[in-house]
């Protein structure tokens, strides 16, 4: 962590919901600073170059005390040079509830200096302000791409995941007949497209390596699914 001067920092739970492992951390006293970062990686571990989009995400939730004198929350990714130092970062504002909801930031970067990059939630306040929050924060993730992607759990160092595959079933009951062929247009979730041929088996359609991009919608003979 950095800053947070004036604040008490307490661990008062951790555990799993919903299969995702969390941790909470209250923030509690009189504020003696403007900022407390809560950085997710030391500085020159995740490598990284100019021209690489990279989308940080974490499941963040209020689950005690309130935002009273918390003038904004922020998931940041830093960009950082060959020595550590930060060149630039990408900011994404966020909206909590109390609800554990998965929030991301994606960003380019734009520095032929970049070397590493690291994830981090920031919390920023005025100074002499009374603050008491406590976040509940879990599966913290950083990747290199367009979009959040499904989390990869892991314990100590990075890790990978199989190819994803979509399955669209109950196409029978929309007149798609098994063995044939249909012309599909894909639209992802930055909005890009493809146009793909897929063939219908077993009532259902089958789309791999969709976790790259997140489809948003995809059309089959005009119907859209």
């Amino acid at each position: 962590m950095g800053g947070s001067t004036g604040l008490t920092r307490t661990i008062v739970g951790t555990g799993a919901v919903n299969g995702m492992d969390y941790i909470d951390i209250r923030f509690a006293g009189t504020t003696a600073g403007t900022f407390t970062t809560l950085l997710m990686e030391v500085a020159s571990i995740i490598a990284a170059t100019n021209g690489q989009t990279w989308t940080g995400s974490a499941h963040i939730a209020i689950i005690g005390g309130s935002a009273t004198n918390v003038s904004s929350t922020t998931l940041v990714t830093n960009i950082l040079d060959s020595g550590g130092t930060v060149l630039t970062q990408q900011t994404q504002p966020l909206t909590l509830s109390d609800t554990l909801t998965r929030l991301s930031v994606t960003g380019t970067i734009a520095s032929a200096a970049a070397a590493y990059v690291r994830p981090l939630i920031g919390i920023n306040y005025a100074s002499g302000m009374a603050v008491d929050i406590t976040l509940q924060i879990a599966l913290p993730q950083l990747e290199q791409g367009a979009s959040v992607s499904s989390v990869i759990r892991t314990s100590g160092s990075a890790g990978t995941r199989a190819v994803e595959t979509l399955t669209i079933s109950g196409l029978a009951a929309c007149g798609f007949v098994d063995g044939s062929t249909y012309p599909a247009a894909i639209v992802f979730d930055d909005d890009t497209t493809a146009a793909i041929n897929l063939v219908a088996s077993g009532g259902a359609v089958s789309l791999s390596s969709t976790g790259v991009k997140p489809v948003k919608s995809i059309s089959m003979s005009g119907s859209a699914l």
